[in-house]
């Protein structure tokens, strides 16, 4: 259940960063989860069995990663040439890299 645990964090970071690189200002993601934790009313702990971590651990992961974000700087990205296809049945958008 830990590597469940350690995966969710991971995907909170990673969404971090992406909506960071994405140019949203300031910490939408600690923000989200900040309200759905208020929302659903549910303030837990990590229990042992648990597979995603409780709120005090995914509140502290995610303000430990926006500092360290803070910390470094944005690096401007180049333009990738890509290929967009939104399947709204199965919600899913689909990127494909180009060469160029």
């Amino acid at each position: 259940m830990k590597f469940s645990r350690k995966q969710e964090l991971e995907a909170d970071r990673d969404a971090a960063t992406m909506l960071s690189r994405a140019g949203y200002v300031g910490r939408v993601c600690q923000q989200e989860l900040v309200f759905m934790y208020s929302s659903i009313g549910n303030g837990s702990i990590t229990e042992p069995e648990s597979t995603h971590p409780g709120y005090e651990d995914r509140i502290k992961s995610i303000r430990n990663h926006y500092d360290t974000l803070k910390k470094q700087p944005t690096k401007p990205q180049k333009d990738t040439l890509a290929s967009y296809n939104y399947d709204s049945l199965d919600n899913l958008l689909t990127l494909t890299p180009l060469s160029r």
